[in-house]
């Protein structure tokens, strides 16, 4: 009984100081939550900065910034074409009026 009680006092001692740790200070919990804040804000800052970014350019170029975005989605989705475009339409082929300006002898 002696020995038994013994192995309860020692395994309540060892415990204890467990169980208040578990608990946070009010301290951690306010650094937590202005952290939390400042990170929301500073979204809130860059998605605002990118609409004004987007205002301020012209419609054909927002025109292309969206077909470019879309474009970088799938590249980085690693998503290849419709299947029937790719049956059906030969890469390397260049539209009509859309001539290499990157050629200066030309």
């Amino acid at each position: 009984m002696k020995k038994f009680l013994k192995r309860i006092l020692l395994i309540t001692i060892l415990i204890l100081p467990l169980a208040s740790f578990a608990q946070d200070s009010k301290k951690d919990r306010e650094i937590a939550r202005m952290k939390e804040y400042r990170e929301r804000e500073t979204f809130k800052a860059y998605k605002k900065a990118v609409k004004r970014q987007w205002k301020i350019q012209s419609p054909e170029t927002r025109k292309r910034m969206r077909q470019d975005l879309r474009k970088a989605k799938k590249i980085n989705y690693h998503r290849k074409d419709f299947f029937l475009k790719r049956w059906f339409f030969k890469k390397g082929l260049k539209k009509k009026g859309h001539e290499d300006t990157t050629d200066p002898t030309k």
